[in-house]
């Protein structure tokens, strides 16, 4: 009895230790398929890395044909795929490379010396595989040069064509600007031009035959500050006569009287009375001649005044 119950002992830890060991082996195989797939997306770390080279060495290799088919299923992923392509230059710097790596290894692997001449065929042979290397990496850096001068050459034009429709537009765009700040000046000076010869053609009769070569010119002070209207007075050289030019008069809106005052007190009135007596400025500008009887002697002012007397104007006195 005592020997059955030994027996069934054992066998218990004996299944025991079995399952521990499959468990292990399972643990591990999952451990495995997880590095495997993380090595193949890429994202797998130096630790990590050695460790799983390190499991797979000793794993069966039924496990090892797993792990293959899982990371090639990962590889072929399409999500995990980039979209990225690598430069054709990369393709043609690597040939060039390895080509130049081939020429260093055969010029180290070349005898030291000869016991006697190479015949002239053997020369022959040597120079040409020579040339034909050399040859091939001339081709190549030529096909890397002229690949490189097509990848940049459409970016260049692109921007070329693009500083040129911009500068064309900017060359219309100032030119229409220039066009219309001329016509408008054209315009304004058009303008400018009618009123001036409207007020010409108005002002006209007023200082025909006046001499103003000879005329001394008095300026009308206003007593009153604010006032819009410039106006002066022209004294001709005998004093006999004054010129009245005004611009703005209008604006007084009101009858007023042109009138010398004396420096004796006596007032008078320039030129015909019955056109100073009452006297209203409607156009902007104004221009008219009085002949004063006497003339004007030292002292004397011209004078514009409103209907009441009041002083509006006033020149200095005549010296």
């Amino acid at each position: 009895m005592v020997d059955n119950g030994e027996n069934n002992d054992n066998s218990n830890l004996e299944d025991t230790r079995a399952a521990l060991r499959d468990g292990l082996r399972e643990e591990v195989r999952i451990e495995l398929f997880e590095l495997a797939t993380l090595e193949a997306m890429g994202v797998l770390d130096e630790v990590d890395s050695a460790r799983m080279r390190r499991s797979f060495l000793v794993a069966t290799p039924r496990l090892q044909e797993e792990i293959r088919l899982l990371q090639e299923v990962v590889a072929l992923d399409p999500s995990l795929r980039s979209s990225e392509q690598p430069p054709e230059e990369l393709r043609l710097k690597t040939i060039v490379r390895v080509l130049q790596a081939v020429d260093e290894d055969l010029a180290k692997s070349a005898p030291i010396a000869v016991i006697r001449p190479a015949t002239g065929r053997a020369t022959a042979a040597a120079q040409q595989s020579s040339r034909s290397a050399t040859h091939s990496v001339e081709e190549l850096l030529r096909e890397l040069a002229a690949r490189s001068a097509q990848s940049v050459q459409p970016k260049e034009l692109y921007w070329r064509a693009a500083a040129v429709a911009l500068a064309a537009g900017l060359a219309v765009t100032l030119y229409f600007n220039w066009r219309i700040d001329n016509n408008a000046q054209i315009l304004v000076r058009s303008l400018a031009n009618q009123i001036i010869s409207e007020d010409a053609r108005k002002l006209a009769p007023g200082i025909a035959g006046f001499e103003f070569a000879s005329a001394t010119r008095m300026a009308l002070t206003p007593t009153q500050p604010g006032q819009p209207v410039d106006a002066c007075v022209y004294l001709s050289s005998d004093k006999t006569s004054v010129l009245l030019v005004g611009l703005r008069l209008d604006a007084l809106d009101e009858q007023i009287h042109i009138r010398v005052s004396r420096a004796d007190g006596i007032a008078g009135t320039a030129g015909a009375a019955e056109i100073l007596d009452s006297l209203y400025v409607t156009e902007v500008a104004f221009a008219k001649s009085y002949d004063i009887k006497g003339g004007l002697r030292r002292g004397d002012r011209v004078e514009i005044v409103d209907k009441d007397g009041s002083v509006l104007f006033s020149t200095t006195a005549v010296v």
